[in-house]
């Protein structure tokens, strides 16, 4: 990592992650793990595409490493490997196309604060979101993570999230 931190890791087991995950729901139920990907965002498009969004709701798509990483405005999101978080949500909304746009704001309006939670229960209490989508840490503050949301606007939106855990944030 750009920190020059290595540690010795256990390597992600996706059946385990799967076995544990906490929600009794259809969240992170299916997951598609990947060592490295240009994006997440362009993985979990393409899933979408193959299977379509109802079929998907849920799905999430990992990477260690992410070479071609979306953030908004059309800035990159690159993370070296081991060193971020990188995942995207597929999220079928109950409607399409504008009657969707309510429950995805909400979904866009409360990724980042999921995030900042879960930062906080893992020991970064700094953690504070910079609407509309970024949560920053520390101090003086920096971006700790990034979420980007993107609707096809007929079958499932893509909720992108980007965590910087071991990435150097100065």
């Amino acid at each position: 990592c750009a920190m020059g931190v290595h540690t010795h890791r256990m390597p992600f087991d996706p059946p385990t992650f799967t076995r544990l995950l906490p929600t009794g729901c259809s969240l992170g139920q299916r997951l598609e793990y990947h060592a490295s990907l240009s994006s997440t965002m362009t993985a979990a498009r393409e899933l979408v595409g193959s299977e379509g969004g109802a079929s998907l709701h849920g799905a999430v798509v990992l990477a260690d490493e992410q070479t071609a990483g979306l953030g908004r405005r059309g800035r990159s999101w690159d993370a070296e490997a081991c060193c971020s978080l990188l995942f995207s949500l597929v999220w079928a909304p109950a409607a399409a196309g504008p009657p969707a746009f309510p429950e995805l704001v909400r979904l866009n309006l409360a990724a980042p604060l999921a995030v900042a939670g879960a930062c906080s229960l893992v020991g970064v209490s700094s953690g504070l979101v910079k609407w509309p989508n970024d949560v920053w840490a520390g101090v003086p503050p920096k971006k700790l993570s990034g979420v980007l949301l993107d609707y096809d606007g007929r079958e499932a939106a893509v909720l992108g999230v980007g965590v910087n855990v071991l990435q150097d944030m100065s």
